[in-house]
């Protein structure tokens, strides 16, 4: 094997366990117990921001705008009819 396919081949290898690695650390955080306090945290407050975009909003993170664009609570108060 020439020495430029030996760097190639390595170079692939690394990658796919940097990709393998990333992958499962993120299905063990999603999926599974989470490796620290910390990490259950930070999934269940991104959980609770993307079900909730006027908190997003009055944090002053506009990221999830266009995502939940249309998708606000309805906090206004219907008027009552009288019969």
């Amino acid at each position: 094997m020439s020495r430029k396919r030996k760097i190639l081949k390595w170079t692939g290898i690394t990658f796919l366990t940097i990709i393998f690695l990333i992958a499962v650390f993120t299905i063990n955080l999603i999926w599974f117990k989470p490796i620290s306090i910390r990490m259950f945290y930070d999934k269940i407050f991104v959980e609770f921001t993307i079900s909730s975009p006027e908190l997003v909003t009055s944090m002053g993170i506009p990221v999830l705008y266009d995502r939940t664009k249309g998708h606000y609570t309805n906090y206004t108060l219907s008027p009552k009819v009288s019969p």
